[in-house]
């Protein structure tokens, strides 16, 4: 299985604070999340404990969209959110 990335999730990894690497890691080990028609989500939570915008988040939530081509993933788009999860 070969991962794929598509020319807008490789442009929105670093401004949106995500490497290659965690992209991997959620899709290797993400839990499940709702997604469009046709489309697949993994998401996982990182501990952070900085300050990012105006506040220090202890935590930051990686999330992946991807779809499958055969036994590929190709991924559409990554989501950073900061925040605290249980």
């Amino acid at each position: 299985m070969a991962i794929l990335y598509s020319n807008h999730s490789v442009t929105r990894l670093g401004p949106r604070g995500a490497t290659q690497r965690e992209v991997e890691e959620v899709l290797a080990k993400g839990l499940p999340e709702p997604a469009r028609t046709g489309r697949h989500a993994k998401a996982l939570v990182y501990p952070f404990g900085r300050h990012f915008g105006r506040r220090t988040h202890e935590q930051r939530k990686v999330k992946v969209i991807y779809a499958e081509e055969g036994a590929d993933m190709r991924v559409i788009t990554v989501y950073v959110y900061y925040g605290s999860w249980q």
